[in-house]
């Protein structure tokens, strides 16, 4: 009985501590009518020609691929606005570490909580992105981000943190963004 605890403890503190939430769904379905207006069908535009522009932009796999393969180096952070966990990277810290390693950065919002995500986004530069889930087989955070994991890095083994791409191919990991000390 103890070890199932201490199993199912493990379980919730990695679900929390990776702000990939097991369960939820995307929250696209339950956007109030007076958020619908932000939402953007961007799926026919190149993610280089998008702006921050105070709306989420929804965007294909396939765009992401292209912009994967048309940078040099790219970093992905998938993000949930909600997440409280020390983890949890926000968009302003995520653009300036890729600024600072000349990464073009691809911030991808899992979970739409619509005033949370602009708060967090008027102090970037780069679009306010929302995966177009459906492409997928569930509108479940853990499915469609697992999912969209293994195409474009082509590894089984979901890692919810930062995705390297260099050249066009996923290269590694980044596990935590540690900038310079000459900042």
């Amino acid at each position: 009985m103890r070890t199932s605890a201490n199993i199912l403890f493990c379980i919730i503190v990695l679900a929390l501590s990776s702000c990939i939430v097991v369960g939820w769904s995307s929250g696209i379905k339950n956007i109030p009518d007076s958020y619908q207006p932000l939402i953007v069908d961007s799926r026919s535009i190149p993610i280089d020609s998008l702006k921050q522009d105070r709306r989420v932009h929804i965007v294909t796999e396939a765009q992401i691929q292209e912009y994967i393969a048309t940078h040099d180096s790219v970093l992905v952070q998938l993000w949930v606005a909600v997440c409280n966990s020390p983890s949890c990277t926000n968009p302003r810290t995520f653009e300036d570490y890729c600024i600072q390693h000349n990464y073009s950065p691809l911030c991808i919002l899992c979970y739409f909580d619509i005033p949370a995500s602009f708060a967090l986004y008027d102090a970037v530069q780069m679009p306010c992105l929302f995966l177009d889930i459906n492409q997928y087989s569930k509108d479940r955070v853990t499915v469609y981000s697992q999912e969209m994991h293994r195409n474009l890095t082509g590894n089984d083994t979901f890692n919810p943190k930062y995705w390297l791409f260099s050249e066009g191919k996923f290269s590694r990991y980044i596990n935590k963004l540690e900038f310079s000390s000459s900042d």
